[in-house]
């Protein structure tokens, strides 16, 4: 049996190949008025009860049907021809706000390749001064040699007295005279920890001048609790024995541990200042890589704004051929609105299957139906 006679009844025509809408008035197989297409679904699938041939046929007919009735429709063209040329609006407007990002990325860049030419000129003198005296570093190993010397003979003498204060009985009179090298060697752990190239060197550090303030406090103690114990000796009554919390308000205490430990930190930093002088009097390795490392820095930021150039050109490039499409659209004589026309179509399957279900009909049968619908929009809409 023919397809088409599929929809004929005894007294109803088959549908015209124009569309839904038939020329004949007795037509049930065609859309009527205030139908959805839903319900027009549901009533033609009813009508075949559900073949799957009547289904392929329908929706071909209903994409024609619509196609005609959107290009007889002036309104909805003059509808399409204005949003087409909005989104050309719009698209126009994206390229004009892209190239403007691309300016200001393309003067970053120049401005960065200016830094970069600066820096390998600063870096080529830098490498060739090397070997020659360092006017500035022999300077700083100078200075900090003639403070360094009479800090050295403060500490040494501070420290020797509070150990032979805070440590009577208990050290003999070498190990308080060299007991002020543990503090000298803290202050070059300081230096050695100071010019190391990890994150960690930082905990080293602290974990130096904690270990030097707790000491200092210790001697400070120590010494304040002799004074005070000589002191209660000669009183008539009782007195409390010297106490943390004594020590804590103690305006001595303090003073000792200040006058050693801020020091003792001065001439840390004296040190290590001699020390990196005295390694930079004839070198200019510290220069040269501080330099280096600003390169770096710059050929980063400049491979950062040459992928972001390309992001935006792609960007440009996209929107160019939109415009181009959308231009294209513009300037043919039928605007279809293909939405409309999926929408129509994916209305009538959901009525169609809605009904399969009444009828009787298998989960399988209605998979069919569904591949049917996919492989047939594949083809009109290709």
């Amino acid at each position: 049996m023919e397809i088409s006679n599929l929809f004929r009844t005894s007294n109803v025509p088959v549908i015209s190949e124009k569309g839904i809408e038939s020329t004949n008035q007795k037509s049930t197989d065609a859309k009527r008025p205030a139908e959805t297409y839903v319900q027009y679904g549901t009533r033609i699938c009813g009508k075949v009860t559900g073949t799957p041939a009547a289904f392929s046929v329908m929706l071909q007919k209903i994409y024609n049907a619509e196609k005609q009735r959107q290009i007889g429709d002036e309104l909805l063209q003059a509808q399409r021809k204005s949003e087409i040329c909005s989104k050309i609006e719009e698209t126009e407007s994206g390229i004009g706000k892209e190239k403007v990002k691309m300016a200001h990325f393309e003067d970053a860049v120049e401005e960065y390749g200016k830094t970069k030419a600066e820096l390998d000129e600063l870096y080529l003198e830098a490498k060739h001064k090397n070997g020659q005296v360092n006017k500035m570093a022999r300077m700083k190993m100078i200075v900090g040699v003639l403070i360094l010397l009479p800090l050295t003979v403060y500490l040494f003498s501070f420290y020797m007295r509070i150990f032979a204060e805070g440590f009577i009985g208990l050290m003999d009179s070498f190990t308080i005279y060299l007991a002020p090298i543990i503090f000298f060697g803290l202050g070059f752990a300081l230096h050695f920890f100071a010019v190391q190239e990890n994150k960690i060197k930082y905990v080293k550090i602290a974990v130096v001048l904690i270990a030097t303030f707790v000491f200092d406090c210790i001697l400070a103690y120590n010494i304040a609790e002799a004074t005070y114990n000589a002191w209660a000796i000669n009183q008539l009554s009782e007195v409390p024995p010297y106490s943390v919390s004594m020590a804590a308000s103690d305006l001595h205490v303090w003073g000792v541990i200040f006058c050693g430990f801020v020091a003792y930190i001065i001439w840390g930093v004296l040190f290590d200042m001699t020390m990196t002088g005295y390694e930079d009097v004839r070198s200019n390795k510290k220069e040269m890589e501080q330099i280096k490392a600003k390169i770096m820095d710059v050929k980063k930021k400049i491979a950062e704004k040459r992928e972001e150039l390309l992001n935006i050109k792609s960007k440009i490039a996209d929107l160019e051929s939109q415009k181009q499409k959308l231009t294209k659209s513009l300037a043919e004589d039928v605007h279809l609105d293909m939405q409309i026309i999926h929408t129509a179509l994916s209305d009538f399957l959901a009525g169609w299957i809605g009904l399969m279900p009444a009828l009787g009909l298998t989960s399988e049968q209605q998979n069919e139906i569904r591949a049917i619908y996919d492989n047939t929009k594949k083809v009109l809409f290709a």
